[in-house]
């Protein structure tokens, strides 16, 4: 005689195999549901139904609580912190996606706003006291108070280089880029060197130059005659000249990347869900798949 498992209820039951399978699938290929019951049906020979998968996806978040709590005290003890935010299709809202990441943990939150509220309410960046990796968005330096360091993300800053040189014609920024490239490779000989910083007269030499370039740029953009263009470019080297350490930390401080690509990385496979899946019916099951 067989004896039941004791994972399987009476009535009709499904094995831990089979949704471990199917909500595989789904969070980690992004399979929307509405494939995943053809999929059941057609190779599986198993009749299952979108709300089955859905109160299956309920269960398997609860049960993540614990993780969750190990994820973000294990968040609070890294020497250094990624993070970033982005629009989020929920139905016919937009939501926030905000991550926090190392290179081997990620933590996912969703939250109807993108600045100060969110991160206080997520509430691990306000206890945070190590070093921070981020854009140039304010919330990020105004809620980090207890943090011992922030480096700004050199990616962003190229791209807007890179436009003021091909649209508007400034050299200051072709110049300001080949600084940065420059630095960079420093850093990258310096550290294969096992050296753990620049010498200080290369360190005075590169902000030397850092400063001289952006004097150049306030000069250039007088000939513009856009007035609104000319504001953007004028707010640009003011932030840069505020900056400069932040967007130069992998100069003062090799711990610091030289770019946030880390976040955008963990961020870019919620992207491709949203391509594959569409957005999400609600912020409960937006949540539960973050977790």
């Amino acid at each position: 005689m067989n004896k039941a498992s004791v994972e399987v209820a009476h009535g009709v039951s499904y094995g831990n195999k089979l949704k471990s399978i199917l909500l595989y699938a789904n969070n980690s290929l992004f399979v929307p549901f509405e494939r995943l019951v053809e999929f059941s049906r057609d190779i599986l020979n198993i009749a299952t139904s979108e709300g089955l998968l859905a109160n299956m996806q309920t269960k398997l978040y609860g049960k993540l609580a614990v993780f969750e709590n190990v994820l973000r005290a294990n968040l609070l003890e890294q020497p250094l912190l990624h993070a970033d935010e982005s629009g989020l299709k929920i139905n016919k809202l937009t939501g926030w996606l905000h991550v926090i990441s190392t290179d081997k943990l990620t933590y996912y939150s969703l939250h109807r706003s993108r600045g100060n509220k969110a991160l206080e309410e997520i509430a691990i960046l306000p206890e945070y006291t190590g070093k921070r990796m981020h854009d140039c968005y304010a919330s990020y330096f105004s809620v980090m108070n207890k943090v011992s360091a922030h480096g700004l993300c050199n990616a962003h800053l190229l791209r807007e280089l890179k436009s003021i040189e091909e649209h508007d014609k400034l050299s200051f920024a072709t110049e300001l880029r080949t600084l940065l490239n420059r630095v960079h490779k420093e850093v990258e000989q310096a550290k294969t060197c096992g050296a753990t910083s620049l010498s200080k007269w290369e360190l005075r030499d590169n902000r030397s130059s850092w400063f001289v370039i952006l004097e150049s740029g306030n000069k250039q953009i007088e000939k513009l005659e856009d007035p609104k263009r000319k504001q953007e470019i004028l707010a640009i080297l003011k932030r840069l000249s505020k900056r400069h350490k932040e967007y130069m930390g992998y100069m003062y401080d090799f711990e610091f990347p030289y770019t946030n690509n880390q976040a955008e990385r963990d961020i870019r496979m919620i992207k491709v869900q949203q391509k594959i899946s569409g957005c999400f019916r609600s912020e409960d099951y937006a949540r539960y798949f973050l977790a």
